[in-house]
């Protein structure tokens, strides 16, 4: 993807600012996706009478998803073009989080979650690309600063909007502001982005991506199982150790790998990659305890929750 940033630059667009506008709703809509739902989590977790263990997926699965999917958007955008995968994304975007709020089973509910998940992987790809198309490249840290601002503000207001919603209607109500915001930003994005240079990108490493989704699919799976099923929690685990044993074989063979393993024979990068993992960790998991502590414990309404918990987000 870092060769298609290069490739798709030529000049500065005239009406760059209308379009970087444009493509940060999508930013909005992305980050919010993912920091409105914890707030949700309780009232989610009690309409459909289910442990928090496998709760927790409606969280888990977008993230994943985000996270394993982006690479496989940008090598797409580098060979397509990044304004369609985007406009595809959004569209995605709209009618699965529309579907989310009609779910009649909480199995519909994260399916859905997991598509909105894989298009809201399209986004980052998309919105670097096009950055890096209409701005010259003294204008660009200044644009990538708003991308920040928007991305922050997005995870900051996400539970407040949230809380907000649940208090007033219900938990539906948060899929419907995602989908109508997300309606919003495909109609921007439609009319102000322009198209991307294409080029031919390097081949992709599918089976390492694959092996590593399905494994970490499975250790959630498996953490989310009841102790007493044992057979299951085997087959499970060995399907874990299967895909990790593939995974390291085939990420060493290709020539473009998914994760370069060697990155972590860098000391410096190890430790930082080890710091930001366990900062993540906190980031993701405080606020899915603070939203139970506070709703279901100390019986406070779900938009007061929802301030609560924006303060971490402000305070990042």
């Amino acid at each position: 993807m870092n060769e298609g940033l290069t490739a798709v630059y030529q000049r500065p667009a005239k009406h760059r600012w209308w379009i970087m506008s444009a493509i940060l709703m999508g930013t909005w809509v992305g980050a919010a996706g993912n920091s409105m739902m914890p707030v949700a989590l309780p009232a989610i977790v009690s309409q459909y009478n289910i442990g928090l263990n496998f709760g927790v997926w409606i969280i888990s699965v977008y993230t994943l998803f985000v996270a394993v999917f982006m690479p496989i958007f940008g090598w797409l955008g580098d060979h397509f073009g990044y304004r369609q995968i985007y406009l595809g994304g959004l569209l995605g975007m709209v009618f699965f989080s529309a579907a989310s709020a009609f779910a009649s089973t909480f199995s519909w509910l994260i399916l859905f979650r997991t598509m909105q998940g894989i298009c809201a992987a399209t986004f980052l790809p998309a919105v670097m690309a096009i950055i890096s198309q209409v701005f010259p490249p003294q204008e660009r840290g200044v644009a990538l600063g708003f991308w920040a601002a928007i991305n922050g503000a997005g995870h900051g207001l996400g539970p407040i909007i949230s809380g907000t919603l649940i208090q007033t209607y219900s938990w539906p109500a948060v899929f419907f502001f995602l989908s109508g915001n997300a309606c919003l930003a495909l109609m921007a994005v439609f009319y102000t982005a322009p198209k991307t240079a294409t080029n031919q990108a390097k081949k992709f490493d599918l089976l390492g991506a694959a092996t590593l989704t399905v494994a970490i699919l499975s250790l959630m799976f498996n953490l989310s199982l009841e102790p007493m099923i044992i057979w299951v929690q085997f087959m499970v685990w060995a399907l874990f150790l299967i895909c990790i044993i593939v995974f390291l074989i085939t990420e060493r063979r290709v020539a473009t790998p998914f994760v370069d393993l060697a990155l972590f024979q860098n000391w410096r990068y190890s430790i930082l990659t080890a710091v930001a993992s366990v900062q993540f960790f906190c980031l993701m998991g405080v606020p899915i305890l603070a939203a139970l502590y506070l709703i279901e414990i100390r019986e406070l309404n779900a938009g007061f929750a929802g301030l609560l918990i924006a303060a971490l987000a402000v305070a990042s």
